[in-house]
């Protein structure tokens, strides 16, 4: 299967971007391509196909208007996995676990307050419990079902919601509720001192970890040279 990164531009040339890429080489075995799309940085490789998408101030509408591209994208299954470049895998992830919606009952602190939180808090109202989707987790997109969502919800292509609560509002399904001190689903890192915090002790029981703005730094930085030390075959290399 396809998986497409949303990647905005950062100040030290797509790091993070760099190592989500390394994992889902190594960790996904089911990888038909990898396509970025949004940003482009100059150490991307022949085999990136790279989607360009303008890349404004307001995330949602930026999610909105990317998935819109990778559909228009003829180069593109009509189904693909739709993941942000601050998601890592840390083991072999089949492609049905990634199709789940996954949940979660408290937002993160450092979410509250913001346009984001809002719109999980509106959304939620709408679901299981006082539960709000998990929008750091990888999700499948399916063409057709995302054309009818905007249809439906004119009010994605605003920048007022999230896409995923509201591609996902009518799931047939009880989602998965996702507390990921109990569970082996994904470890956040929200800390500018995640290592020293204990998350070595996460890495080999969690399906994915994942990053906050304040999450991505030096401590982070090494572990994931460490745990993908090796370049992928997306990028380029001085031999």
């Amino acid at each position: 299967m396809n998986v497409v990164i949303l990647h905005k531009k950062t100040k030290d040339g797509g790091e993070s971007l760099r190592f989500a890429i390394r994992s889902w080489q190594k960790y996904y075995p089911k990888l038909a391509k990898i396509a970025v799309v949004g940003d482009k940085e100059d150490w991307f490789g022949d085999n990136i196909l790279h989607i360009p998408c303008d890349m404004g101030s307001n995330d949602m509408l930026n999610t909105v208007n990317a998935v819109k591209e990778v559909v228009a994208c003829t180069d593109i299954s009509k189904n693909f996995i739709f993941v942000g470049d601050n998601l890592f895998l840390l083991n072999n992830v089949p492609a049905f676990y990634i199709g789940l919606p996954k949940f979660e009952r408290h937002l993160p602190s450092v979410l509250s307050g913001t346009p984001a939180a809002e719109s999980f808090y509106r959304c939620a109202a709408k679901r299981v419990d006082d539960c709000a989707v998990l929008t750091q987790m990888p999700i499948i997109i399916e063409e057709e079902h995302f054309v009818s969502t905007l249809e439906k919800y004119p009010e994605l292509e605003e920048g007022n919601e999230l896409l995923p609560t509201l591609y996902f509002s009518d799931y047939p399904f009880m989602p998965v509720v996702v507390d990921w001190k109990h569970d082996n689903w994904a470890v956040p890192v929200v800390s500018d001192k995640p290592v020293s915090s204990g998350l070595d002790k996460y890495l080999h029981s969690k399906f994915f970890m994942y990053h906050l703005e304040k999450g991505w730094c030096k401590e982070l930085k090494d572990k994931l040279a460490e745990l993908f030390p090796e370049p992928s075959v997306y990028e380029q290399t001085d031999s």
